[in-house]
């Protein structure tokens, strides 16, 4: 499973965020999700039909730490933000730069790409953890208990100095 490796502009998104761990991230996820579906359509300028999980951190990832906090994000990508955008909704924009790539197929649930990204390719590769925003774009068809679910997978990365 290689990635991609994708250089990209900086993105305007659009949606519901709430602060959260590791540990409460399944939970808030549901959560955030079920606030935003309604909203979505109310959504102007949408640069595609698509959704964004969106994990915006503030301080280094930590994956062994289970308390470690960021901000997690229900969203869509937009052209450009309208000067009165819902009070239920907030604006970001994601930090332009290069991602590796994957493409997750299973459930949301199912970790095991997650996993391969960290535990194999990462320690393997030239690259290493940027500090911004990590995230998966889904289409307007993902269902997330579906075993056939397709997301893109965007981690933020950045090239060993040794291998420069």
């Amino acid at each position: 499973m290689e990635p991609k490796i994708i250089s990209i502009p900086a993105k305007n998104i659009v949606g519901i965020r709430k602060e959260t761990t590791f540990v409460k991230d399944p939970e808030v996820t549901m959560g955030i999700w079920k606030t935003f579906m309604p909203l979505r359509n109310r959504i102007p300028y949408r640069s595609n039909s698509c959704f964004l999980s969106v994990k915006v951190l503030s301080t280094p990832l930590n994956l062994n730490d289970m308390n470690y906090t960021y901000e997690k994000w229900a969203a869509v990508e937009v052209e450009h933000f309208e000067n009165d955008t819902s009070s239920e909704l907030s604006t970001h924009t994601l930090a332009g730069g290069l991602y590796a790539v994957f493409i997750h197929q299973g459930t949301a649930s199912d970790l095991s790409t997650f996993q391969y990204i960290f535990q194999e390719w990462l320690p393997n590769s030239n690259y290493s953890l940027d500090v911004r925003e990590h995230f998966e774009i889904m289409d307007d068809n993902y269902r997330p208990d579906d075993l056939n679910a397709k997301e893109e997978v965007w981690i933020p990365i950045k090239a060993n100095i040794a291998d420069k």
